[in-house]
């Protein structure tokens, strides 16, 4: 079973791991061969497939697991569930205070067996369906892939992925939008990253879905990049993202300082600095047999006949949420034409 530990017996084993709050708050699921009782097993399997049988109406699992597991940690501890029959309520009128009382006992009793030892509430981080398949790039261009995620962790991320798949076949940004081109592409290279067939049906659907878009060269910038550094997609087809906008004067005062990506909002500058740096490297990892059956699965066209220049600014409507101003296009294509020649 998979195992929530916190705290201290979370980093228990792994000297990598340092803290100055001795580890509180910290939160991490570990597959532990022949934990937990055939009946939580056997329950948690339940839990499984009645979640899977309603992730088209239900997109949130509930951290079921989770309850799962810590209400038989206390139930072992001798907590038992507060005896709340709600046949007993009135069905006319307010219910009364002892009725009043006791729901709030339950509630409490409910919510003290989720409580963890450091005082903290576990939860899951549930939601955005783009960051999965980053780290799984990065961990594949850097090729410790396999040495940083075994059988059981591929096998739950598979069926995470597999769960939150719209019925239309695609990903979502969020996974109670809608499906979006950029997310879809992600997705499907993270399924093959694990080690999913392209036969299957449901990379298959998928695949349609990217394919009746225009394929991969319709993605947004963020999906263009994670594909340009494992070598789906060419670095000619990005629009520019300059290392050298980091050395102009950061002060403000000069009149360009605002223009200095030290300034940008947290996210987006914490974005570019990598962004920025593996673009004006060109980086891109190893060209393996996947990333060549991956440059023929996300184009409905021949890998080498791609138009790059006009891949730039290509961008399916399901992702179009603001179109360019004009002034940001003609910014791109200075950089493009005139600056990036320069700077190299």
């Amino acid at each position: 079973m998979w195992v929530l530990k916190c705290a201290a017996d979370s980093a228990l084993g792994d000297p990598r791991l340092v803290t100055l709050n001795g580890f509180a708050g910290r939160q991490t699921w570990e597959w532990v061969p022949g934990a937990g009782t055939p009946e939580l097993r056997a329950e948690a399997a339940r839990l499984r497939a009645a979640y899977q049988a309603s992730r088209d109406t239900n997109k949130h699992s509930a951290d079921e697991l989770l309850r799962l597991q810590m209400r038989s940690e206390a139930e072992a501890k001798g907590w038992t569930s507060p005896d709340l029959d709600a046949s007993d309520l009135p069905t006319h009128g307010a219910p009364s205070p002892n009725h009043v009382a006791r729901s709030l006992h339950a509630g409490m009793s409910f919510y003290t067996t989720l409580l963890q030892s450091d005082g903290h509430f576990a939860g899951d981080y549930g939601g955005p369906m783009f960051l999965m398949p980053g780290m799984l790039i990065s961990l594949y261009v850097t090729q410790t892939l396999d040495q940083v995620l075994g059988a059981p962790a591929k096998r739950e991320m598979v069926r995470y992925l597999e769960n939150h798949q719209n019925p239309d076949g695609g990903f979502v940004l969020h996974f109670e939008g809608h499906s979006t081109q950029f997310v879809t592409c992600l997705n499907y290279v993270a399924l093959r990253l694990l080690g999913k067939s392209p036969d299957a049906p449901d990379m298959t659907k998928a695949r349609n879905w990217i394919h009746e878009r225009g394929g991969a060269v319709t993605c947004t910038s963020w999906g263009k990049f994670w594909l340009s550094l494992l070598g789906c997609y060419s670095w000619e087809g990005q629009n520019p993202m300059p290392p050298e906008m980091w050395c102009l004067p950061y002060s403000a005062y000069t009149g360009i300082g605002w223009l200095h990506p030290g300034r940008f909002w947290c996210h987006c500058r914490m974005v570019y600095l990598p962004m920025s740096y593996l673009y004006g490297k060109r980086a891109v990892g190893p060209v393996t047999q996947l990333v060549h059956d991956l440059r023929e699965e996300l184009y409905p066209f021949p890998y080498h006949s791609i138009d790059w220049n006009a891949a730039r600014n290509a961008c399916a409507k399901e992702d179009l949420y603001y179109p360019h101003p004009w002034v940001q296009d003609m910014l791109w294509w200075g950089l493009y034409k005139i600056g990036e020649p320069l700077l190299n």
